[in-house]
């Protein structure tokens, strides 16, 4: 056990949250500092992961993770994609890839080659439900689908097909699945996007 200071309710409730991830559970359990976590409600316990060093909010890495959270992953180099989803955290571009490094020193994100991706997925999805609950409506499908790459734009797709109780997922897949629209198309169409937004 790294933190034997923590007590047996706080311990309980990390692993609540935490659904067995470790890394999630050694992040949350760093940042109790003396203070006890049992009593704290998800999204509390949520805003912990994105304390600084002098247990301070950082709104500007929570954006950070919760527009990459957005997409099953990002490529960092060319910068388009981080340049989209740096629009969606009101940071600049700069900034953005920073704090995706703070991200990935946290354990809240991995690199693979080019690409970053918030993980564990619980995480990313805790994540994405909150910034697509939070976002000006049409904004999200406006960057990540109608003018979006088309790599970003299946790495969004991919990520809102999994988000089937979020009520924001729900009627963005149902606009964009509208008779009329984009991906009202016949499933047999098989394309890696409309996989992504129906399943």
């Amino acid at each position: 056990q790294r933190h034997p200071e923590l007590s047996k309710p706080d311990s309980q409730r990390i692993v609540l949250f935490a659904g067995g991830n470790s890394r999630i559970a050694l992040a949350l359990a760093g940042t109790a500092d003396g203070e006890s976590l049992a009593a704290l409600d998800d999204e509390q316990l949520l805003d912990r992961l994105f304390l600084t060093q002098r247990r301070q909010p950082d709104e500007a890495l929570h954006k950070v993770a919760g527009a990459a959270a957005l997409v099953s992953a990002m490529v960092v180099e060319p910068a388009e994609e981080l340049t989209i989803l740096a629009s969606l955290a009101r940071v600049d571009v700069e900034e953005f890839y920073a704090k995706l490094v703070d991200l990935q020193d946290r354990g809240l994100a991995q690199q693979r080659g080019k690409q970053r991706a918030i993980l564990p997925h619980a995480l990313a999805a805790r994540l994405a439900e909150r910034t697509l609950s939070r976002a000006m409506p049409g904004l999200i499908e406006e960057r990540l689908v109608h003018t979006a790459p088309e790599r970003l734009r299946v790495a969004f797709l991919k990520r809102l097909g999994l988000l089937h109780q979020n009520q924001a997922a729900v009627a963005i897949a149902g606009a964009l699945l509208a008779p009329g629209q984009v991906y009202a198309v016949d499933r047999s169409s098989g394309t890696e996007a409309w996989e992504g937004l129906a399943n």
